[in-house]
């Protein structure tokens, strides 16, 4: 099957469907709401005249959602095709220098922070210099 502009190629079938169609005891019902709403996201439309109420009451209620998820995965796919954030104009090679904020406070550590020991602690030297045979 050739793809036209009026067709989907996928949507989305949410688990709150299936729950809310499981709750239904007639299996023509189940299959009707189930086919309705394949039909309705891949091709878009779906005939009011040809559903049972119950099936249109459903229909009524899941519409909304998938054309919200079909709108919102439309603007994702052009935002993607747009390449992200756009690149700051006057950003070249030459000034792509730090901003003022990103310069460090102090270039040499604070007093307090040289080691107070240089030599080690009497327990931490070893014996024996050479090991045990």
């Amino acid at each position: 099957m050739e793809k036209d502009e009026s067709t989907q190629q996928a949507f989305v079938f949410q688990p709150s469907y299936w729950e809310a169609v499981n709750q239904f005891d007639d299996q023509a019902q189940k299959s009707e709401i189930i086919f309705a709403i394949v039909t309705y996201g891949i091709e878009g439309t779906i005939d009011f005249n040809k559903l049972s109420p119950v099936a249109r009451f459903a229909m009524k209620l899941i519409i909304p959602i998938i054309d919200k998820q079909q709108k919102t995965y439309a603007q994702r796919q052009v935002s993607g095709r747009q390449g992200g954030r756009p690149k700051n104009e006057n950003q070249t090679p030459e000034n792509e220098k730090p901003n003022e904020n990103q310069t460090p406070e102090n270039e040499k550590p604070n007093e307090n922070q040289t080691p107070e020991n240089e030599k080690p602690n009497e327990n931490q030297t070893p014996e024996n210099e050479k090991p045990n045979e």
